[in-house]
């Protein structure tokens, strides 16, 4: 009612312990006046904030290392596909020179019957 803005929990623990006044002001207040601003989820739950930020950093470091990990395994998988696209690329070519040899000495064949051969 006096428009003083505490911590939502500050205010609840002096208004239960202090006679139901403001700090500020001294006038009667009780709990039923209370206004939060804005709501934030209840993550402290009695917890000190020190050991929540302590919590939540602990797992963002977690949360960092795992992207760390698989981006490594990502960067082996790329690695390794990039090597087999460069040893399927060579046994290609190595065909494809084969398959040219194999031509190239059909060309001097034509017109001979398969499997007869010339004395």
């Amino acid at each position: 009612r006096c428009g003083h803005v505490f911590g939502d929990s500050c205010i609840r623990t002096w208004l239960a312990g202090h006679g139901n006044k403001c700090p500020a002001c001294n006038k009667r207040a009780r709990l039923g006046h209370v206004t939060p601003l804005y709501h934030l989820p209840r993550i402290l739950d009695g917890e000190p904030a020190a050991e929540v930020l302590r919590r939540w950093t602990d797992e963002i470091e977690g949360l960092k290392r795992e992207k760390r990990e698989m981006d490594a395994q990502l960067k082996r998988a790329k690695d390794e596909l990039v090597a087999e696209t460069r040893r399927h690329r060579r046994e290609q070519e190595a065909l494809q020179e084969a398959l040219s040899r194999v031509r190239r000495a059909g060309a001097g064949n034509v017109g001979r019957p398969q499997g007869v051969g010339v004395q």
